[in-house]
């Protein structure tokens, strides 16, 4: 347990002395009984936290928590002396704003939470001087962040390791970075993305909102506006490779969502958005990495512990719906089978070897369907020389007249394609 979860016993006093009278006079008369008179409102507060710190009073304070009491102690602990209106958030859905008031409040009457005003805003704290008595719930805040096992889920039958569907990947990346490359006319005058390529997109990416991907990828500097195309960056594509396959969908689920967030994203400055992606990014690797992938979690699980990255990182702008949604488009958590909850897949966390067997099938009429075992980077080779025709549950690209003349415009010659697929 970290010691920045209690503020020192100090600060604890010179916040109860600052209170109303009539509040506090109410508080030291709930221990003392009545006060006599004359009195020291600074010795006063000296006796309490000396009457605080009696093993019989710390042992009482820890045996009267119950369930509720136990979860908003962990939630002040896990969310850094929280205003109200965020433990309100926190608990949304679960203890309706009366409730938790009553806690809060009942909570202060026995000295374990306490107020303070931080640059005019009213916080919650924990009672320093209770440290032992609180210590250990503030330590486990399992109850906050529910989850379940895996295995214990399949051995019930009521999961299974699930299917990675998600709506972007190394492999549709590759095929977005084909499609772009056809040098077609993206964009109307008035730059918006015309009709055309949107529906020419859903028919080949059918799980892919074109709009925001392409707008993500704008923002990672994968794609840049030239005119009215839209054109790759075949070497900030290639630098992809460096990164593991996580890595790779981390940005991309942080330059989409950063794109999102952006009110007028095509007018934000490139390094103002640059950095926005990059607080984004930090957030969803500490997200991922909390993540335990032998265990499945619910979404109210996922969105409190996005709130309390949030905090941490600065990052309070971020909608935890947008966050959770684009962190399934991008794989990095899915559906469990047969639940409601959600899980982290298994990571390659260094660049993988390379499959010794076929990583793509040919076909007949000069097609060919790449499997999941591709490398990134022969992926990448792909999209240079050939045309994405399908990139759903089955990813196929084509060798034609354009895609080879395209190839050929970038000093690709015939022999390094005809190479690669004879490689791969």
């Amino acid at each position: 347990m970290k010691d920045t979860v209690f503020r020192s016993a100090e600060f604890w006093k010179s916040s109860i002395m600052t209170m109303p009278d009539a509040a506090f006079f109410e508080l030291l008369r709930s221990v003392f009984g009545k006060i006599k008179t004359p009195f020291n409102k600074q010795q006063l507060v000296n006796d309490l936290e000396a009457f605080l710190l009696r093993e019989d009073i710390q042992n009482a304070v820890s045996g009267y928590i119950d369930q509720n009491d136990s979860k908003v102690i962990a939630a002040v602990g896990a969310l850094g002396e929280p205003a109200p209106g965020e433990l309100e958030s926190f608990f949304s859905g679960e203890l309706s704003y009366a409730q938790l008031h009553d806690i809060v409040v009942n909570l202060e009457e026995r000295f374990i939470l306490y107020r303070f005003m931080e640059e005019k805003s009213n916080r919650l704290a924990l009672n320093p001087v209770l440290k032992p008595a609180l210590h250990s719930f503030v330590e486990d805040n399992s109850s906050l962040f529910p989850s379940v096992s895996a295995a214990e889920e399949m051995i019930k039958g009521e999961t299974s390791s699930g299917t990675n569907t998600a709506a972007l990947n190394d492999r549709i990346l590759a095929g977005l970075l084909s499609f772009v490359s056809e040098g077609v006319l993206f964009f109307r005058t008035e730059g918006s993305v015309r009709k055309r390529i949107i529906e020419e997109g859903k028919t080949i990416f059918p799980g892919i909102d074109m709009e925001p991907v392409l707008g993500g990828l704008q923002a990672l500097g994968l794609l840049y506006i030239e005119g009215e195309k839209l054109v790759p960056d075949y070497g900030r594509f290639n630098d992809f490779a460096i990164l593991s396959p996580r890595q790779r969908m981390e940005y991309c689920a942080a330059g989409i969502l950063g794109f999102s967030g952006a009110e007028y994203p095509a007018d934000v400055l490139p390094v103002l958005l640059r950095g926005r992606i990059r607080n984004i990014m930090d957030l969803i690797h500490c997200f991922v990495d909390s993540l335990d992938p032998e265990r499945l979690y619910p979404v109210k699980t996922l969105k409190r512990l996005a709130d309390i990255l949030k905090r941490d990182l600065n990052c309070g702008t971020i909608n935890n719906d947008k966050l959770i949604e684009f962190l399934e488009k991008t794989g990095l958590v899915m559906p469990a089978e047969n639940s409601t909850e959600l899980k982290r897949p298994g990571f390659v966390t260094q660049n993988q070897t390379k499959p010794e067997g076929p990583v793509i099938a040919a076909d007949s009429d000069f097609s060919f369907l790449v499997y999941p075992e591709i490398d990134y980077a022969d992926a990448i080779s792909l999209a240079a020389a050939l045309s994405i025709r399908e990139a759903g549950t089955t990813i196929r690209f084509e060798l034609t007249r354009d895609s080879a003349v395209r190839a050929f415009d970038r000093n690709i010659s015939a022999g390094w394609i005809t190479e690669l697929l004879k490689r791969l």
